[in-house]
């Protein structure tokens, strides 16, 4: 009984001592784990990546990637920062800036990038003043090439660990919006063809269909919208039908998809105008893509519509008569106008002609010859003439007529004949016998004021 107690005591003793080691153990684990917590942590991340802005309008912004220091305080110092842009492989760099390199910002070799886009950076010896920034301008963005995923990269020497430390940020996507910038027109058919039609005018209670396609940005969820507005309201509204959608395709950065409407005309519908739109902001008409089209009604119409657009061409018609009618009366006044001045001139210039050769020969009288029978003679021959001019008239004497004629002479240029006159009389006081010159200028102006009934005897007896 003794040895069976000893060694039941044995056992229940190196139980004890076991239990005692296990939970010696869990203790001193506790206690490192607490330990550990109150260790002071360096921050693991030192760099940071920034968009601006965000998101990017695609041709309205330019894209603004930066990389810079977030705790310049850990830093002893920066060797380089780089920026990085993902690829169809990996992430390649596009962007460099090293420190006491000359130059200190440095494009990768064969870079394209670089005849786009303009880089920025600060000296980097300084940890609380490192960056590098990329810029290209909105006319330059490639979509989608350029709106990728980027990451920046940073290598210096810590001051909490006193070594040196390589770092990168987590890959930061660019977030980016394309507006729609082109839409086409509506397109019109009657319900039940199998072609559009170019007509805008339609009986009441025709159906129509009302089919629009164009850009709806790059968001493949957008559609394109229907408002409408009558000659009886002031703004657009939204359509109360149920647009039907096509599936949207990716062109480049924009998705393109078409939207087609039932319409059935009203009453109401004297004038109506329709737009579609993609790119709006909520309202009717805001669209950064849009357009009209017009849609019109009459009651005395045919059911089937067989004449395209007539409206349209009649008024074409109209209008181009109306100016070609105008050209023609403007024509025609122009060259009335041109006529009658031009027949105006010619009677002032026979007139002015006929004056002038009455002045000059009422001046050839007074001019004194070298004979006075060349004096007589010229006289004779314009009385001569004057009564052939009187001799065809059958309806007055011809010695009336000289008569008249010469009174019509004086009445027409009065000047001349006073003058003429005194000049006779200055010469009847003045005449002298010895002198032909005189004698010839003073016979003959006393026969042309006293005795102008005689003047044809007179001459034709002197030339016999």
């Amino acid at each position: 009984m003794k040895r069976e107690n000893s060694f039941f005591s044995t056992f229940v003793s190196n139980q004890e001592v076991n239990f005692v080691q296990v939970e010696m153990m869990e203790v001193t684990c506790i206690s490192m784990i607490l330990l550990m917590s109150l260790i002071p942590k360096v921050s693991s991340q030192n760099i940071q990546i920034q968009v601006l802005p965000q998101p990017v309008i695609y041709q309205e912004n330019d894209l603004v990637i930066q990389c810079s220091i977030t705790n310049p305080s850990q830093l002893m110092s920066v060797y380089y920062i780089q920026l990085h842009r993902n690829s169809s492989t990996d992430f390649e760099t596009v962007l460099s800036i090293f420190k006491d390199q000359n130059p200190q910002i440095q494009w990768p070799s064969g870079s394209t990038l670089q005849n786009r886009a303009s880089a920025d950076g600060s000296e980097i010896k300084t940890p609380s003043t490192a960056t590098l920034k990329l810029t290209i301008d909105k006319d330059s963005v490639l979509c989608p090439n350029d709106f990728t995923a980027y990451r920046c990269k940073m290598s210096g020497f810590s001051s909490a660990e006193y070594d040196a430390v390589t770092q990168e940020t987590n890959p930061v996507t660019i977030i980016y919006t394309v507006k729609p910038r082109v839409i086409e027109m509506p397109r019109v058919r009657i319900l039940g063809e199998l072609t559009d039609t170019p007509v805008r005018r339609f009986p009441i209670a025709t159906v129509l269909q009302l089919t629009c396609e164009g850009q709806i940005g790059n968001d493949a969820r957008k559609t394109i919208r229907w408002c409408s507005r009558k000659s009886t309201d002031f703004t657009f509204t939204g359509l109360r039908q149920t647009p039907i959608h096509s599936e949207a395709s990716l062109i480049g950065c924009q998705y393109t998809r078409s939207s087609t409407i039932t319409y059935n005309l009203t009453s109401t519908d004297t004038f109506t105008q329709f737009l579609c739109e993609s790119g709006d902001t909520g309202m009717c008409g805001t669209g950064s893509a849009i357009q009209y089209v017009n849609i019109s009604t009459e009651s005395n119409l045919s059911n089937t519509p067989e004449v395209s657009d007539m409206s349209t061409s009649h008024e074409t018609g109209v209008i181009a008569g109306s100016v070609i009618g105008t050209f023609v009366l403007l024509t025609t006044a122009i060259v009335l106008v041109y006529f009658a001045r031009r027949n105006y001139k010619c009677t002032c210039e026979k007139r002015s002609g006929e004056n002038t050769r009455d002045s000059l020969q009422n001046t050839s009288d007074l001019v004194e010859d070298k004979s006075g029978y060349t004096t007589i003679t010229d006289e004779s021959d314009r009385h001569q003439d004057t009564y052939d001019e009187i001799t065809g008239s059958e309806e007055k004497n011809q010695y009336e007529a000289i008569i008249e004629k010469e009174n019509q002479e004086d009445c027409a240029h009065p000047y001349e004949s006073l003058k003429k006159h005194d000049t006779a009389q200055y010469g009847i006081k003045k005449g002298d016998a010895s002198n032909s010159h005189t004698s010839g200028i003073s016979k003959k102006a006393e026969q042309s004021t006293f005795h102008k009934g005689f003047e044809e005897y007179e001459n034709a007896s002197f030339k016999k």
